[in-house]
């Protein structure tokens, strides 16, 4: 799990199976530093392994100071944004962990809901070096491989409906070599289709961020 010094009582980690996956020390962690307190990890991932994200706050994190708040997280996967996640000072309380499996869009013509879970896509290449398929591989999101949590202290602002959201389509990554400019990434991110039900467009609830913050309070990269 990845923890950070200057953010005590947050913790993060992917899991496989269940399971946190083995995390080792970024050698080019420096130039990923955001704004704000950073973790940059090497993770161990396995082609078409679904993964969830796992996100905690023990005792350590100090809820005084700054009124009623929660920690909200949003999670990105290749620039793919999940379901947002949210722990309450009872989480932390009773010691609870909360996890995203992928995320979820409703598709108003036939009033179902279409979750999809994420998996490790394994990246292959293509010896071609037409230049218009090296220029539409490029378009692949820059942050390729890249798992990134941002963490806010928010409160509860109130709902709103819910955006209509097409149905994803699923992809995989097949590139040619020169649109990777020499870079080794092993997988991008993929998802399947989960479960599909029946259910009415619910509103959602919408969080106002502490103003004092000006932004994440913490960023985990893995």
């Amino acid at each position: 799990m990845a923890v950070l010094d200057d953010v005590p009582g947050v913790e993060v980690a992917v899991q496989i199976n269940g399971q946190d996956v083995v995390e080792y020390d970024d050698p080019d962690a420096s130039e990923h530093v955001r704004s704000c307190p950073t973790s940059s990890k090497y993770i161990e991932s396995i082609d078409d392994a679904e993964f969830t994200i796992r996100y905690k706050a023990s005792l350590d994190y100090n809820w005084e100071g700054c009124g009623d708040h929660v920690r909200r997280f949003r999670t990105f996967a290749d620039s793919l944004k999940l379901s947002g996640k949210v722990l309450f000072e009872t989480d932390v309380l009773y010691g609870r962990s909360i996890r995203t499996e992928g995320f979820s869009k409703y598709d108003p013509e036939t009033k179902s809901r279409h979750k999809y879970k994420c998996k490790f896509s394994p990246i292959s290449t293509l010896d071609d070096s037409r230049h218009e398929r090296v220029i539409e591989d490029s378009c692949v999101p820059k942050k390729l491989g890249l798992i990134e949590v941002e963490v806010y202290r928010s409160t509860c602002s109130g709902s709103r409906e819910p955006e209509a959201s097409s149905v994803a389509t699923p992809h995989s990554y097949v590139l040619a070599e020169k649109s990777l400019k020499g870079k080794a990434i092993p997988h991008g991110v993929s998802y399947t289709l989960g479960r599909v039900t029946q259910a009415k467009r619910q509103p959602r609830v919408t969080f106002r961020d502490l103003e004092k913050d000006d932004g994440p309070i913490a960023v985990f990269r893995f």
